[in-house]
């Protein structure tokens, strides 16, 4: 249907004026000869549109290809490591045996559904001891004590049972702040340690947690040598977060009295949350888990190395001084016990003032594997138990992954060495001080060092 362009100007006598607008046409015949002159242009302009909208698509669907996505409760587990994995349900009593919601990571280990409440059993171990935090109130007394007051590091916080709560199948340690009578900003936690009711030497841990990575908050997943003083008892940092870093460190002592050996290593969180196609580092969920066994102790974060331990190298190198109280030539041959705690500002967390408050640090779950021993047999070689398994699973130690992160992105501290030979420098490990009354260790790193 042709449309009338025509219009009326109404001029100050009242008459109407006719104009005929052209302008429409004009347009059209211009577009035309300007087609037919430069048809090359129109070209290249419709192909730039077409490829930038593909390799817009095509960017992603790379970013998005890391990113865990749940699987349904109705899916079946992936047919590779269906026949060699079974999971426990979540109960405070009875365990139940059935068929596993699980996944792979980035190294082909099967672990749980991020979104399921079933507990993953690995080929080659078996569940020692785990907490799923599924009734409410308070923690599990038969595995969680607490450390109470100041305790470390010059932390702001006092510690206090009350601070730790389980709720809604997770435990949530809250970070509070108010005033006192004279203005002050004061803090309190809490901190949940094993010690005295569950250790664990080799194996597998896994920790599930959510935290925020802001200002002045210390939330860390750690374990501490049952024997002996602090660091000559040993120390696995299998998570900690400060000053926008994300760190995995194992520390022994030295022949100095309260001065650690660390082998620590540390990534940014923006740069973690790219490199594992992450949306919101503080809104999802993560994996931390540790792999230890008398040759290696390896960290990650949802698959991802973060740093990897040769035992041998982390020994003490004097043993039997008094200030060590009986601490082993190497503590990461011993047991250990584990902590979850949510620390404030102090020689490491930075200043909390302008951080909104109550925090929340949040453990879906702890679980503790064992490695299952192996039997000798008849030919004099040994197999794994039980006779399920597939016949290939390895009998030697597993060849261990390098880091995930390239060392542009993770910043690496190799162990110093108590030996003159060395090449590494002495500001690489950082100093500590231990406060016997506490029970608890206790270190004053530099700002620039990845330690606790």
């Amino acid at each position: 249907m042709l449309q009338d362009h025509s219009c009326k100007i109404k001029t100050e006598d009242g008459q109407g004026t006719s104009f005929e607008d052209n302008t429409s046409s004009q347009s059209k015949s211009e577009a035309v000869i300007l087609f037919s002159r430069f048809p090359w242009v129109y070209l290249a302009g419709f192909l730039c549109l077409a490829i930038t909208t593909s390799m817009g698509f095509w960017l992603m669907s790379i970013t998005r290809a890391d990113i865990p996505r749940p699987l349904s409760s109705s899916s079946p587990p992936p047919p590779s490591i269906s026949s060699e994995t079974s999971t426990v349900h979540r109960a405070s009593s009875a365990i139940r045996l059935e068929g596993a919601n699980i996944k792979n990571d980035t190294n082909g280990t099967s672990y749980l559904n991020t979104e399921d409440t079933t507990i993953t059993q690995y080929a080659g171990y078996k569940l020692d001891w785990h907490d799923e935090f599924n009734i409410d109130g308070r923690p599990d007394n038969r595995i969680w004590g607490y450390e109470k007051g100041f305790v470390r590091n010059q932390e702001l916080q006092f510690y206090t049972e009350s601070a730790a709560r389980v709720e809604n199948g997770s435990l949530v340690i809250t970070a509070s702040r108010w005033r006192d009578e004279s203005g002050n900003y004061k803090y309190q936690s809490a901190s949940l340690k094993t010690a005295g009711k569950r250790t664990l030497r080799y194996g597998r841990v896994e920790v599930r947690a959510r935290l925020k990575t802001l200002n002045g908050l210390w939330p860390a997943i750690w374990l501490v040598g049952g024997r002996g003083r602090w660091p000559s008892c040993g120390e696995i940092d299998m998570m900690e977060y400060y000053r926008h870093k994300i760190h995995a460190n194992v520390a022994t002592g030295t022949a100095r009295q309260k001065k650690a050996k660390w082998d620590s290593a540390s990534i940014r969180v923006g740069m973690l949350q790219r490199l594992t196609g992450l949306l919101d580092f503080d809104e999802d969920w993560h994996v931390w888990r540790m792999d230890w066994d008398s040759q290696w102790i390896c960290l990650y974060v949802d698959g991802h190395v973060l740093n990897k331990i040769r035992v041998e190298a982390m020994e003490n190198p004097v043993v039997g001084m008094p200030w060590q109280n009986g601490a082993p030539k190497n503590p990461f041959r011993a047991s250990h016990f584990l902590i979850l705690n949510l620390a404030i500002g102090g020689n490491n967390g930075g200043d909390p003032s302008n951080t909104p408050f109550p925090q929340r640090f949040e453990v879906d779950y702890v679980r503790v594997y064992k490695k299952v021993p192996s039997v000798k047999t008849p030919a004099g070689k040994s197999s794994p138990k039980p006779t399920s398994w597939p016949s290939s699973f390895p009998t030697q130690s597993p060849v261990i992954p390098t880091p995930a992160f390239t060392n542009h992105y993770l910043t690496v501290h190799p162990s110093m060495s108590s030996s003159p030979t060395s090449t590494a420098s002495p500001t690489t490990s950082p100093q500590a001080t231990f406060t016997p009354t506490t029970g608890s260790p206790s270190k004053s790193p530099t700002e620039s060092q990845a330690a606790r």
